[in-house]
């Protein structure tokens, strides 16, 4: 018998057959508060679940079935993720420093406040997903899929964003300093009023990106032959 308690009182939430939570189906089920810390929920179906400040800190989760499940203030700092589906999944205010979310579908999610900074996100997919004053500082989103995402406020300062694709995304007012963006993709995004101190846009793509009021330095590496003067960005001593 696997139980689920509470993580502040340690009332039994949940109980089910069996010796582990590998592969369960726990579709819709209620674990608001619960406390999942270092558990296998490998594979696990939890669609619709609601996780709302649930402890998750260390768990796995790769492979998990997410999709519309409310982790609202949830923890799951240092959780593993892989390929785990979260599209549509109410992530707002969580925690996942360090987590892994490699390879892992974001699509549509909300992570509004959410800390992920440290998180390994290479290969993820988080289309038109909502990141508004995200943390992703130190962060590594290498050939991830952010294409019309809303990234305005946001942290991500020192992020590997190589070969990101960022296509139509908003990230107006983002703090990207020393931020590798080399080869990334950022055809038609929203990028004024965001600061570019010490990033790296060598071979990056901005093809219609709008510029207007962002922020650069002299260290600011832009793709060859580009020239930000008439862009409207403002090159100042320390951005």
């Amino acid at each position: 018998m696997v139980q689920i308690k509470r993580k502040n009182t340690g009332d039994v939430l949940f109980e089910m057959e069996g010796l582990s939570l590998e592969g369960a189906k726990l579709v819709g089920v209620n674990l608001r508060g619960a406390d999942l810390r270092g558990m296998s929920l490998k594979g696990a179906n939890l669609r619709t679940a609601v996780l709302y400040n649930a402890d998750l800190e260390g768990a796995d989760l790769s492979g998990a079935f997410l999709d519309g499940a409310d982790l609202t203030d949830a923890r799951l700092n240092g959780a593993n993720l892989t390929e785990a589906h979260l599209g549509e999944a109410n992530l707002v205010a969580a925690e996942l420093n360090d987590a892994n979310l490699q390879g892992a579908s974001l699509s549509g999610a909300s992570l509004i406040d959410a800390d992920l900074n440290r998180a390994n996100l290479n290969g993820a997919t988080a289309i038109r997903s909502t990141l508004i004053r995200v943390r992703l500082a130190g962060a590594t989103l290498h050939g991830a899929y952010l294409s019309y995402a809303t990234l305005t406020g946001a942290d991500l300062t020192g992020a590997d964003l190589g070969g990101i694709n960022l296509t139509g995304a908003d990230l107006t007012g983002a703090d990207l300093t020393d931020a590798n963006l080399t080869e990334a993709y950022l055809t038609r995004s929203g990028m004024s009023y965001a600061i570019l101190g010490n990033a790296n846009m060598s071979r990056a793509h901005l093809d219609g990106a709008d510029l207007n009021d962002a922020l650069y330095n002299a260290q600011t590496k832009w793709p060859d032959g580009f020239n930000p003067a008439g862009t409207g960005a403002i090159q100042v001593d320390s951005a």
